[in-house]
């Protein structure tokens, strides 16, 4: 003999299963997507903090020496080198320009003066930075602009920030 079915049977049904399943495998996919969005964001505010400091670092080191420089020794002609050649209050020469520097890592592109590597080689520069001399004057100001990219990124995905400076010369 078969026992009659309970209306009180406690349980859920496979529909009440399968509907709280799928509303659950979409939270999880929801709040999966938001936190990939955190960190590749986090990660590009780091690259970008990375590129501005270094950036910044290697303006302030040029300006300082180009400011207290007793000469330029390329002409103030306006035109836009590669590369600026200074005498020094020390007596020497200093050259800075792109300099190619190969490590463990790999072979990048540095700003660096004839002493030291202005940049880390978590940087590399885009292309060969510009020092534009012009004269105003009995006033010589030299324009210095390069642009930084971080060495982990590259073609359409590549961040890159712009640098310049125009600096006043002291002698």
């Amino acid at each position: 003999m078969q026992k009659p079915h309970s209306q009180s049977q406690a349980g859920f049904t496979l529909i009440e299963i399968l509907v709280v399943s799928g509303l659950s495998v979409m939270l999880m996919l929801t709040i999966s997507a938001m936190f990939m969005t955190f960190l590749l964001g986090n990660t590009t505010t780091n690259i970008r903090k990375t590129l501005n400091t270094e950036g910044n670092y290697a303006l302030s080191q040029i300006g300082f020496i180009l400011r207290n420089a007793i000469a330029v020794n390329s002409g103030c002609t306006g035109v836009a080198e590669p590369q600026i050649s200074i005498n020094s209050v020390d007596g020497g020469t200093t050259v800075f320009a792109a300099q190619d520097v190969t490590d463990p890592d790999g072979t990048t592109t540095r700003i660096a003066s004839n002493s030291a590597n202005l940049t880390s080689r978590d940087v590399t520069l885009v292309d060969d930075p510009t020092f534009t001399c012009t004269q105003r004057g009995t006033a010589k100001y030299v324009t210095v602009s390069f642009q930084l990219q971080h060495s982990s990124t590259s073609g359409a995905d590549a961040i890159v920030e712009d640098f310049s400076s125009e600096i006043l010369l002291r002698n």
